[in-house]
């Protein structure tokens, strides 16, 4: 004969699951150790976040970009990352409210510039710890290049063209090539930006030291027949600009651009040189 039980949960009887916890005081010794170690799970662990992606958000780009270049050990290239940094804001400072160097959005906010000079400042870092200055020289020319596309960028340009002199000059199995390319460069940028008195003392540099030399361009063209016709263009700009104030130092200009457009054998510049320096001999 089968006995029928009662229901589980019938009046007066208690279920398992409304047994009450012990107090935190009166449990056992053993029941307390089965949690005790267990790390605490941050709420970012939980997401599947590791600390570092956690840091990375809460901190700013050119504070990661800051840990990311001395974590891999480039200390010279975050010494002059920060120099860049600040170098624009004394510049800011130094112009005052009313320049236009404040519309110049600031390097620290513009990302792609930051991983570029990341790149290649550490390209130069590395080529100067293995005692290659040719390849340092050739990564601050690739950063000058870059920033020549901008056109708010000119201190940018300036800098890493003197970084290049600096460089050129101690690369020793060239002759001397890259050193005179360095002042070209730098001829080159304070021309354009109209300082040509100050190109003339560079692009002058860059003709003695090509000189004599059988140094050629990407294209075939000798590098010494091109200071001569960068230097007879530069004389002449610099002969107009200063006929009203200076006449007789803009003839002397003018003979100079005469006898450069002359060693160049371009005979169409050298035409031009001599009607314009008979030119302004007559008036």
């Amino acid at each position: 004969m089968t006995t029928t039980l009662p229901p589980v949960n019938q009046a007066g009887s208690k279920s398992v699951s409304t047994l009450p916890s012990l107090p935190r005081s009166q449990r056992s010794a053993k029941q307390l150790a089965r949690g005790a170690g267990r790390p605490r799970q941050s709420i970012g662990h939980l997401a599947g976040i590791d600390r570092a992606d956690v840091g990375a958000y809460r901190n700013t780009y050119k504070h990661n970009l800051s840990l990311e270049i001395l974590q891999e050990g480039y200390v010279s290239s975050f010494i002059e990352l920060f120099e860049l940094f600040d170098k624009q804001s004394k510049d800011r400072e130094t112009a005052g409210s009313d320049s236009g160097v404040h519309e110049v959005p600031l390097l620290i906010d513009q990302h792609d510039k930051l991983d570029v000079l990341k790149s290649k400042l550490i390209e130069a870092e590395e080529a100067r710890r293995s005692g290659a200055p040719d390849k340092s020289y050739q990564s601050y020319l690739e950063l000058a290049q870059y920033f020549e596309t901008f056109s708010s960028d000119q201190w940018l340009i300036d800098h890493f063209h003197k970084k290049c002199m600096s460089e050129s000059s101690k690369v020793e199995e060239d002759g001397g090539r890259k050193l005179a390319e360095a002042n070209y460069n730098i001829g080159i940028a304070l021309e354009k930006r109209g300082d040509l008195s100050s190109a003339v003392d560079y692009l002058e540099k860059f003709y003695n030291l090509t000189t004599e030399q059988e140094w050629q361009d990407k294209i075939g063209d000798n590098l010494h027949d091109i200071a001569s016709l960068q230097l007879y263009r530069t004389y002449t700009c610099l002969a107009e600009e200063l006929y009203e104030e200076a006449p007789s130092v803009s003839i002397d200009y003018l003979k100079k651009a005469f006898h450069m457009a002359n060693e160049g054998g371009n005979r169409t510049e050298a035409g031009l040189a001599s009607h314009r320096l008979e030119t302004y001999t007559r008036q």
